[in-house]
């Protein structure tokens, strides 16, 4: 017989449509059953390389309660109550993947947002110096991951976009801003 332990919920301040923040701290499943604004954090792990840009992708867990079993370009997640948005790209790095960095290590890129969900996207990204064995997927979100060349990245969201987790559009955003960098 197998016992799961019910966890709390993770609770999430709420932002209005114009990512200011309105006081109010509700549970997860509340924001999203209300369709409250609330913010998340999207990190893109990159590495330079002489075939050009490669991020790093991962299989979602089959158990995650949206997109799961795709692949996805970034990892991150819903930013706690109470944590600033740079705080909580860190937590959730640290949670997904099981390496801890330091404020200096991400790069800001840009705001995006995402009617569908509410949430307010702040996106960083990280020059990944290390390798797949360095990463802990003890959290249980992660399958697999794997580098990938960003220009087969979007030619796989062209052809199969059923198997990611984020569209073509976010993919040539990310890799603009890229491009632009390095």
């Amino acid at each position: 017989m197998r016992i799961i332990k019910s966890m709390p919920e993770e609770q999430l301040d709420i932002y209005n449509e114009h990512n200011e923040p309105t006081g109010e701290v509700v549970g997860r499943k509340e924001a999203r059953e209300r369709g409250l604004w609330h913010r998340t954090a999207h990190i893109y792990f990159y590495r330079a390389t002489e075939g050009g840009i490669e991020l790093l992708v991962h299989l979602r867990s089959k158990e995650k309660d949206s997109n799961p079993n795709t692949w996805d370009t970034r990892f991150g997640g819903h930013i706690k109550a109470g944590r600033t948005i740079l705080e909580g790209a860190i937590d959730e790095v640290r949670e997904e993947i099981g390496i801890t960095l330091g404020e200096e290590d991400l790069l800001e890129a840009y705001w995006s947002v995402s009617q569908e969900n509410k949430h307010h996207v702040q996106n960083y990204v990280h020059q990944f110096s290390g390798g797949i064995g360095d990463l802990h997927f003890s959290d249980g979100e992660v399958q697999e991951a794997r580098w990938m060349n960003i220009a087969d990245i979007a030619t796989a969201l062209a052809e199969h976009p059923e198997q990611w987790a984020q569209g073509l559009k976010s993919m040539d955003r990310i890799a603009a801003f890229l491009r632009k960098r390095i």
